[in-house]
């Protein structure tokens, strides 16, 4: 039936075919296009539409089991479970399998403890293929035209022909379905987590403990592009990758809790922790099999490998006070003091980070039927971030060498090996210092004739000697630096309210309300900039870190305008752009929401949460590539001519009229649009999860729920 979510489909019920500019242009191993601006179905060579989406999402399944042991008496305990979860993706050839182990285990005798936790888990699965590429699923199966069917092919599964090529409307894209077959990517993850800790209780103010733990796991992973795709050797390709993490934590520390006076408690912690953790990637690629569908590094004569190694260890102590006055007042006082293996020599790799809170419990010196609850609270703390590992100097890469016209020089070359500094390569920067964040909060918290309860927090914060990339002079070498580059601020307010609106024996109605508000802002940057490329996307808007701004803000080209804010037309009936680019947006919500109904009714209960996020920016990139190729539901209004609102240069209304795919593709799409007209605003309402839900009665001395 006619349809692939509307694109191409005429305001008048009628579809159009592959082509351009009404011209149809075959394809199935021909060189076709992705463009459905061809003729009426029919009217050149295909009789009907297709549904290719339909045709290839199906519906995912989850299913989990459990199991689980326990017992144990006065002197030793445990528990013993076993989970298993089976996962079929709503894309082809997808899924996740599953196995966690997880033993709790204790045992002791008077002052002296041992404990145990541990886990172990197996998950295996074959991943869809993802990214903007050729033999991705997405690119290809959204740009299908209807007159083109994708299983459609002479070969028994259908994405194929008789002679094993892939069926395809145009050479350039892999089929999608041939992609999930074909083109598969899997993972093999096999994951440890465990600790033990040893307590002794000296006397009854003093417990000393001591816990080891380890993190450990190896990710295998390999990707396919079967013989004939398009993203990479048509001959085919395999990556091997065999990524090791292991990370060893080790916490020594004291507790004392003893009472000063008959009114003053109080509770002393010090520690120290260590912690190593260190990562090994063992990545190996290899081209053009000899053997079809024997996908193994030695049936391919081309190959590449690669070994990365990084590692960091950390020490820290820390110390925490907590002091309390009667009921109704308590403070805290805490410090940290780490030590990083990743800073440079000319810091002493050294950072404090300090924290205070205080609460007062009103309520406690007053008795009051209307307001059952009252607490102020305040608090400051101050984090330290140390950076990644290998930022504190400058390393040799084995370089590639290009000159535009041949495939490059690259080491090992004829055998010998060679390194040296890549103008890709970041300038390592020995003086290095932590990324610091300090806030400052205040709330308080009220129950209101036990049928209100209210949480209000308001917060600042403000980070200093941000760890950013920031670019220098390519004349130095190297194109960035990883520095200390600038400080933001976030400001925000946080409520909670919670009501009972109705209470019975066997019937009770409560509403839960959240509310969350943040501003941020990039107050300062490194001397003399102000802005810095966080991240480009590959059409020409960017992230940045801009003063005045919030870090991340949408930067690009912009429509020129007059100074009434109308577009201007330039001869053609295309707006002009300005020169320069400008800011676009902001990608963060201005604030977030949530609502949360529950009715409970004889041992039923149902709840359902609606979630709400208002005034985040978000870049369309796809819609403006669907607009331009003829695949969206917009474009299909395209016989017809088209008249921009705006003004022509010299102040009249313009009256120049367009094509629908010069409107559709260099207005609207990535075909000429500025990047201003594909920012959209990203509010939604959504009916985050409904649950229904029994709880069983006791019987004697069982309770199941």
């Amino acid at each position: 039936g006619q349809g692939s979510g509307g694109g191409g489909i005429n305001a008048d019920g009628t579809a159009k075919e592959q082509g351009t500019l009404n011209t149809y242009n075959p394809a199935a191993g021909t060189n076709g296009t992705p463009n459905s601006w061809g003729p009426k179905i029919g009217s050149a060579s295909t009789p009907t539409s297709y549904d290719n989406l339909d045709n290839f999402f199906q519906l995912g399944h989850t299913s989990n089991h459990n199991i689980a042991f326990s017992g144990g008496n006065d002197i030793a305990n445990f528990r013993f479970s076993y989970g298993r979860t089976d996962q079929d993706g709503f894309i082809p050839n997808t899924e996740l399998k599953r196995n966690v182990f997880r033993l709790n285990a204790g045992a002791g005798a008077k002052k002296f403890k041992v404990e145990f936790n541990g886990s172990y888990s197996t998950s295996t699965d074959i991943k869809a293929q993802q990214g903007s590429n050729l033999s991705g699923l997405m690119l290809p199966l959204f740009r299908t035209p209807i007159s083109f069917n994708n299983i459609g092919g002479t070969g028994s599964d259908g994405f194929t022909e008789l002679d094993g090529s892939q069926h395809r409307y145009i050479v350039n894209y892999d089929n999608p379905l041939w992609t999930a077959y074909h083109n598969t990517n899997k993972g093999d993850v096999g994951r440890i987590n465990s600790n033990v800790s040893f307590n002794y209780e000296a006397n009854s103010w003093l417990n000393l403990t001591y816990r080891i733990g380890t993190d450990m796991y190896n990710d295998a992973r390999q990707q396919i592009f079967d013989i004939g795709n398009n993203n990479n050797d048509p001959t085919g390709e395999i990556w091997e990758s065999n990524y090791k993490f292991v990370e060893l934590n080790q916490d020594l520390f004291a507790r004392f809790n003893r009472s000063l006076t008959s009114d003053i408690g109080a509770s002393l912690v010090l520690g120290t922790q260590l912690n190593d953790r260190k990562t090994t990637n063992i990545f190996a690629r290899g081209r053009n099999f000899s053997i079809p569908n024997l996908f193994n590094l030695s049936n391919t004569s081309d190959r590449y490998f690669d070994n990365a190694i990084s590692r960091r260890k950390l020490a820290g102590i820390f110390g925490s006070l907590d002091l309390s006055y009667k009921n109704y007042l308590y403070l805290n006082l805490a410090a940290r003091n780490d030590w990083a293996s990743t800073f440079g020599p000319k810091s002493d790799g050294s950072y404090l980070y300090p924290s205070a809170s205080l609460a007062f419990v009103a309520s406690e010196l007053f008795s009051s039927t209307a307001l059952s609850y009252l607490k102020f609270r305040t608090s400051f703390a101050s984090v330290g971030r140390e950076p990644d590992p290998y930022l504190s100097a400058t390393y040799y890469d084995q370089p590639v060498l290009t000159d535009g016209y041949t495939d490059g020089l690259s080491f090992p070359y004829t055998g010998v090996n060679g390194f040296g500094y890549s103008y890709k390569s970041v300038l390592g920067n020995n003086a290095i210092k932590p990324e610091k964040n300090q806030t400052i909060e205040f709330g308080v918290d009220a129950h209101i004739y036990k049928i209100l309860t209210l949480g209000l927090t308001y917060y600042i914060s403000k980070a200093s000697d941000l760890l950013l990339l920031r670019p220098i002079a390519n004349s130095t070498g190297f194109k960035t630096i990883f520095s200390n580059a600038g400080k933001m601020e976030n400001k925000g307010i946080e409520v909670e309210l919670g009501i009972n609106v109705l209470k019975r024996p066997n019937f009770s109605w409560d509403i839960n309300l959240n509310f969350a508000k943040n501003t941020n802002e990039v107050t300062e940057l490194a001397n003399g900039v102000d802005q810095i490329s966080i991240e480009n996307a590959f059409t020409g808007i960017g992230s940045y870190a801009i003063v005045g701004q919030p870090i991340g803000a949408f930067f690009g080209s912009k429509w020129k305008r007059d100074a009434g804010g109308q577009l201007i037309i330039g001869a053609n009936g295309l707006p002009l752009k300005e020169a320069l680019e400008g800011n676009l947006g902001n990608p963060y919500p201005d604030w977030l929401g949530g609502i949360n109904n529950s009715f409970n009714i004889y041992g039923f209960t149902l709840s359902g949460l609606i979630d709400i996020r208002q005034g985040q920016s978000i870049w369309g990139g796809t819609i403006g590539r669907l607009n331009r190729i003829g695949r969206s539901a917009a474009s299909a209004d395209r016989n017809r001519t088209y008249i921009i609102d705006g003004v022509k240069a010299d102040g009249t209304k313009n009256d120049k009229a367009i094509s629908a795919n010069s409107y559709y593709s260099a207005y609207l799409g990535d075909g000429g649009a500025a990047q201003e007209q594909l920012v959209f605003d990203g509010s939604w309402v959504r009916l985050r999860e409904v649950t229904l839900s029994y709880t069983f009665k006791k019987v004697g001395n069982l309770r199941v729920f």
